[in-house]
């Protein structure tokens, strides 16, 4: 008699929630940055683990800006750290695809499901975030 294979176990997630320091910077966090940080509010939510298909999300800064990225290196900036996981393509469940923008000084980095970046400038999409 052949055992059942059992399903792998789903992977956890957390909510991706954009914070800004008035006049100084946004950051998508899934745990609170700290500093003078207050919540904007939810992205959608990340995975805790990568699962096939999905990809890192890392936190880097450059000067005063943390932001978010796909790229291990952080495009050449400091890194600190992996927030989560989002999937490489849409997802069954509901999902919104997540998108790094930049202010139209090109200070400002921050993420949004806005593709048009809330009249500011588009850099590309992070990936696919569950709702």
């Amino acid at each position: 008699m052949r055992r059942p294979t059992p399903n792998p176990p789903s992977p956890g997630t957390a909510t991706l929630t954009r914070y800004f320091w008035p006049g100084r910077d946004h950051v998508s966090s899934a745990t609170y940055p700290g500093g003078s940080y207050q919540a904007e509010g939810s992205l959608g939510k990340v995975l805790t683990a990568q699962v096939a298909g999905s990809h890192p999300l890392y936190q880097c800064q450059i000067n005063n800006d943390r932001f978010t990225s796909v790229s291990a290196n952080c495009e050449g900036r400091t890194f600190l750290g992996v927030i989560g996981y989002a999937y490489d393509g849409p997802p069954a469940a509901a999902h919104l695809l997540l998108y790094r923008c930049i202010t139209s000084n090109g200070v400002d980095h921050f993420d949004s499901p806005d593709p048009n970046c809330e009249g500011q400038n588009s850099e590309g999409t992070q990936g696919y975030l569950l709702l």
